[in-house]
């Protein structure tokens, strides 16, 4: 899997550096900090199982750096436990979901009694606290108490329970292996995402965004070698898991991985079976206000990776719509400051009047000032302000209509037609003249302003 995205001579180098055969004080004293843990395995037909484990912080003790002993018992329904016989690999992941740390642990099972579990250390490794989503908990009963939880139920993968648990879920933990000549190597990781970040898809398989990580890819590797993998969904509200084992395949092109935000690969999910388990965690966990992993807000969903995909598709349908006739009349624009939209011109109008030959007395009605307009002194928005009025305007070139100013006797033109509109008793001042006046020969303008 490095390989293929190029980063395995840099990872061989990292690795050693990272990757340990026993637990450092830090990791030893988190783990026993620890209210639950998260615990990957395989059963006596080769189905990987990923589970979570629960007790009263505590109840992981590390005697020395090589071992982890486990003082609770696990429920002998759950699935995952069938994997726990002595001398069996397993995959450790200790996760504190109020603080985002997490650490990870592969070994062996040295012993498995009534008195709990023992484990060697094969790995141990830090991970860094990308996905995960910020919550607080609290034990709800004794966890050992395994009466008090209903019998597991077998689902069809399709069946509406399994599907609306998922699709609801924005964390998730999977467990995957590999057999080399060395033994069982067992890993279980943690996978988190908006809600919904699994896609349930029509035949009942899954297809997860694989997002940026330490380049470690031992989920997605071991799937490359061998695509057994177990699921576990806890519902953090009612305690209730969701547990899943069927065979995982990795995406590495496909046009969803593009279109899907933060997303640099997917991989695809198959259920074989499905376990249902009420209220198995003795815990619940409430979410916190922002609790949402800063690097979850950057990255997409699926219905954005939809609308984009259908987007594209309709790129080349665009090409056949031709634009047959624009209605002017029906686009309208303001304007902030000396802008203008060019417009198609309409057909002729009748011809402006002359503008005034000579002075026109201007009458401004309620401001109570008088001027007189002179052929070439400019607009009659010029002649307003050297009278020191401030009439509104915007472009002083007939666009924007801002200044449109009611004519109370005479009448205005203009050196052009102006592009807005004015009513029939009102002027573009900002760009008006003084008419001729043919009828009456008044040379007197009277405005509202």
């Amino acid at each position: 899997m490095q390989t293929a995205v190029g980063v395995a001579e840099r990872m061989g180098k990292v690795g050693p550096q990272v990757i340990r055969n026993f637990m450092p004080n830090q990791h030893r004293e988190f783990f026993a900090q620890l209210p639950f843990i998260v615990l990957g395995a395989v059963d006596a037909s080769g189905d990987a199982w990923a589970t979570l484990i629960a007790g009263n912080p505590g109840f992981l003790h590390s005697p020395d750096p090589q071992t982890l002993e486990f003082a609770a018992i696990p429920d002998p329904r759950d699935p995952g436990v069938a994997g726990l016989g002595d001398g069996s690999a397993i995959g450790l992941l200790g996760i504190e979901l109020h603080t985002r740390r997490r650490n990870r642990m592969n070994g062996r099972v040295v012993t498995h009694d009534a008195g709990g579990l023992r484990v060697n250390v094969e790995h141990a490794f830090g991970n860094c606290p990308q996905y995960i989503q910020l919550r607080d908990w609290q034990m709800v009963r004794g966890p050992d108490d395994h009466l008090a939880v209903s019998q597991p139920i077998a689902l069809d993968p399709k069946d509406p329970r399994v599907q609306a648990l998922i699709t609801a879920a924005d964390t998730f933990f999977v467990a995957s292996y590999i057999d080399d000549e060395t033994g069982r190597h067992v890993d279980v990781s943690h996978r988190g995402g908006k809600s919904g970040f699994v896609r349930v898809n029509a035949d009942g398989s899954l297809t997860i965004p694989d997002f940026a990580g330490n380049l470690h890819f031992n989920t997605l590797g071991n799937f490359l070698i061998n695509p057994k993998a177990g699921l576990v969904f806890p519902d953090f509200e009612t305690g209730d898991l969701l547990q899943l084992t069927g065979d995982a395949e990795v995406v590495l092109d496909s046009s969803e991985i593009a279109a899907f935000a933060g997303a640099e690969r997917l991989w695809t999910f198959r259920p074989r079976r499905a376990v249902l388990r009420h209220e198995a965690l003795p815990l619940r966990f409430v979410f916190r206000p922002e609790g949402w992993s800063p690097n979850i807000l950057r990255t997409g969903d699926w219905d954005r990776v939809r609308r984009r995909l259908d987007a594209e598709k309709l790129h080349s349908n665009w090409r056949p719509f031709r634009v047959e006739r624009i209605v002017e009349e029906s686009i309208h624009a303001e304007a902030f400051g000396p802008a203008s939209v060019d417009r198609q011109q309409a057909p002729a109008e009748p011809a402006l009047a002359r503008a005034a030959a000579g002075p026109v007395d201007v009458v401004f009605v309620r401001s109570g000032q008088e001027a007189r307009w002179q052929p070439g002194s400019g607009s009659l928005l010029e002649l307003a302000e050297a009278s020191g009025l401030t009439p509104d305007f915007s472009c002083r070139n007939g666009r924007c209509g801002t200044c449109a100013t009611r004519v109370l006797a005479g009448s205005v033109t203009y050196p052009s037609p102006p592009a807005a509109r004015a009513g029939a008793e009102h002027a573009l001042i900002c760009c008006a003249l003084p008419a001729a006046d043919k009828v009456s020969g008044s040379n007197q303008l009277v405005l509202d302003l």
